[in-house]
């Protein structure tokens, strides 16, 4: 059971230090918080700390169903061509476009896996309904340019069960990588978010052309484009750790292997190995989870490159895979990870031919050993990461 002060202070760091970037709200915001109905028991938290902060909450409340079950699900099972190529997100737009700034809770209701997504006769229908999100998943990439949107778990323990872990163990992760042992959280929290932000600027100075990671089960190559900015703890996660850039879409070359845990639709994703040639996934193979995989990737062609590279130092305290957790994974210190699919729009360069875009972004983290160079736009190359450090300062 957790506590209300650990909910209480949880929901100030969402407020104070997600919001805005990591500034906080301001007297007269509207804050929407999008939420299901298993964060039932924190909404009344984070609306108090909304409400203390001079902001005016909004709910976008949504209710998920059992899996296989949800709109989607059934639009796939017993819809028509038409009905399944229907996309309205108006009612969305309403709250999202009146927003200054958004919190959106992931919060998993039922546990197990999507029953159908493995069915052959099937599959060509779930890519296709994925499709159809792409002009919202669009919609979503711009609006996070303009409105801060923070994005942030509440555990349950259908998401404890989904990753073989305990619920304890799961806001253990919470707990640490919030500060929510601290008598002030809000200000640990800000001062671990400078000092990223430092090493962020550090990296953005050394104006770096290529990365080349090394080590155990990992030897890949990607080129920066010239305007991809490094950025890390923009308050859009919580927690956040990572320093994160884009590689030029068709520049990606060599392999990794032996990743860590992901889930997709609801299916966990284990030891995935990849090869590049020329940016695209030219070979891979999984110890588990390869029909969700395959799903994955025929989404679209896009979801064949990889639209995200980033690298997570030592001085971050989360240290637990949790699959259904991608942001806590992604931040676990001392790996790297990147992701298959569309870049982040904040990094993307103004040479569309660098862009990668899919209506998919699925982190996938890499936790052996490993070290990576970096070749600057001078053509001299440095040690850049090592033993979970950036060789800097």
């Amino acid at each position: 059971m957790v506590s209300d002060d650990t909910l209480r202070k949880y929901a100030d760091v969402l407020v104070h230090c997600g919001c805005g970037h990591g500034a906080g709200i301001t007297p007269g915001d509207v804050v929407v918080i999008s939420h299901n109905q298993a964060s039932i028991d924190f909404i009344p938290c984070l609306i108090t700390a909304i409400i203390d902060a001079g902001g005016h909450p909004v709910l976008d409340s949504r209710v998920d169903f059992t899996p296989g079950n949800n709109l989607d699900d059934l639009l796939i099972r017993f819809g028509n061509t038409q009905q399944r190529s229907h996309f309205n997100y108006s009612h969305i737009k309403t709250h999202f476009d009146s927003a200054n700034h958004i919190i959106k809770l992931i919060s998993g209701v039922y546990s197990g896996g999507n029953p159908f997504i493995s069915q052959n006769d099937l599959q060509d229908k779930y890519s296709d309904r994925s499709k159809v999100h792409k002009p919202f998943t669009q919609y979503i990439s711009e609006l996070r340019k303009k409105v801060p949107m923070v994005l942030a778990y509440v555990p349950t323990q259908a998401m404890a069960d989904d990753s073989a872990i305990s619920l304890d163990l799961f806001w253990d992760q919470v707990h640490k990588g919030c500060f929510l042992g601290h008598d002030n959280p809000v200000t640990t929290m800000r001062q671990s978010m400078e000092h990223i932000r430092s090493i962020r600027d550090q990296l953005n100075a050394l104006k770096i052309r290529q990365l080349h990671f090394e080590g155990e089960y990992v030897d890949l190559t990607v080129a920066i484009p010239p305007d991809s900015p490094w950025l890390g703890c923009t308050g859009n996660n919580m927690p956040s750790f990572e320093l994160y850039t884009m590689p030029c879409k068709e520049s990606t070359t060599g392999s990794f292997c032996h990743s860590e845990s992901f889930m997709y639709q609801g299916h966990i994703i284990e030891g995935l190995c990849a090869i590049f040639k020329q940016g695209k996934l030219f070979e891979w193979s999984v110890d588990k989870g390869h029909d969700a995989m395959a799903s994955l990737l025929s989404i679209d062609d896009g979801a064949h490159f990889l639209g995200e590279i980033a690298i997570t130092p030592s001085l971050s305290p989360l240290d637990t895979v949790i699959p259904t957790s991608p942001l806590y994974t992604e931040n676990i210190g001392n790996s790297f990870h990147a992701a298959f699919g569309s870049s982040i729009s904040t990094t993307r360069s103004k040479d569309e031919r660098y862009n990668n875009m899919s209506a998919v972004h699925r982190d996938v983290v890499h936790r052996h050993p490993f070290h990576v160079t970096a070749c600057l736009s001078g053509g001299d190359e440095i040690y850049l990461f090592e033993n979970g450090a950036f060789r800097i300062s």
